[in-house]
Formats: structure tokens, C-alpha cells, sequence
């Protein structure tokens, strides 16, 4: 898939894809969702990976998006040992 600067794809996270090395002195910028029910752990510990200064920011809908203060999101994700592949 080619587009230009500034364009978006949206696609199935379960399609395959690859990259190429970056021959650009710009950076490659993406944005990688993952969508999973509350009772299931999260790809990746938001809580875990994100400042206490960023979190004190989070508006109250974002907080709730990222299961910053849901105990039960913290006993399921804390206690995952496995990470994402691109952290």
C-alpha cells in the first residue's frame, strides 16, 4: 500500500504486514491499535508504561479508555509476563 505524506490506512489487525528500512531522515510514524474486552489483559500495561505525570494529565474519559483505575485490569495486565514484539 503507497499513499502520500499525511495519509491513513485502516486495515485488520490480523493482516499481515512488513516494513523496509526507514532511507529517510524523517521518522516513520505509526499508530498501532489493539482492542481486547476488560476481563482480558492488554497488549501492553498502559498503566505500567506511562509516566505518573502523563496519567495525572489523562482526562477522565482517557483514564477510562486506558484502565488507568480499573483494579480489575490491574490484577489481569500486571501479572502478564509476555510483551509486544515492538517495544
Amino acid at each position: 500500500m503507497l499513499g502520500r505524506a499525511g495519509s491513513i490506512a485502516v486495515m485488520n489487525a490480523h493482516a499481515w504486514h512488513g516494513g523496509t528500512a526507514n532511507r529517510t531522515a524523517a521518522p516513520r510514524l505509526a499508530l498501532h491499535a489493539f482492542y481486547c474486552r476488560r476481563d482480558k489483559p492488554q497488549q501492553q500495561y498502559q498503566k505500567q508504561l506511562l509516566r505518573p505525570e502523563v496519567q495525572a494529565a489523562c482526562s477522565p474519559e482517557l483514564r477510562e479508555m486506558l484502565a488507568l483505575d480499573d483494579p480489575l485490569n490491574d490484577a489481569v495486565s500486571a501479572s502478564v509476563s509476555t510483551r509486544s514484539g515492538f517495544l
